[in-house]
């Protein structure tokens, strides 16, 4: 006997469950059409994993838009910012236009920082921040992972 169960998740996409009831395994198809084979169990945890990877994916898009204009915003504070991973989570770099302690950056980042943590819009994404002085890339190279390291913003481009 065979049935087809859809669920939906919170961003509407529907996960197609194919039971054919043989050994406990059932087939799943995600949204993006891959297909696997696995026991029910496991099922039940891909399709939580994968609604939670589709809306993360969703939530980056909106936070780096909101990181741009953030940037733009503050475009006489800043040089360039990055966005990388760092501790589990990501890393929120601005790099400062000058030397100096910039009392209003400061608390623009502590807003930004506080503001981010308790939005739901974001409620997937850890997102650390951090103010850099004006460095070379030998330096800044220190601040971003390999893997994952990309400039958001850069004043005057």
């Amino acid at each position: 006997m065979s049935q087809s169960v859809r669920s939906r998740s919170a961003s509407q996409e529907i996960i197609d469950l194919h039971c054919e009831n043989e050994k406990g395994q059932v087939r799943v198809i995600f949204p993006d059409r891959h297909i696997q084979v696995m026991a029910v169990e496991a099922a039940v945890r891909a399709c939580g994993a994968y609604t939670k990877q589709a809306e993360f994916g969703l939530q980056f898009e909106e936070l780096l838009q909101s990181l741009l204009i953030w940037c733009r915003e503050r475009k006489s504070d800043i040089s360039d910012s990055f966005i990388t991973t760092r501790d589990g989570g990501l890393l929120f770099l601005a790099m400062k236009s000058g030397t100096g302690y910039n009392v209003s950056l400061e608390d623009a980042l502590t807003e930004l920082d506080t503001a981010i943590a308790n939005d739901e819009r974001y409620s997937l994404i850890r997102l650390s921040v951090l103010a850099l002085p004006p460095c070379s890339k030998d330096e800044l190279s220190s601040f971003l992972c390999r893997e994952a390291q990309f400039r958001l913003w850069k004043n005057g481009e």
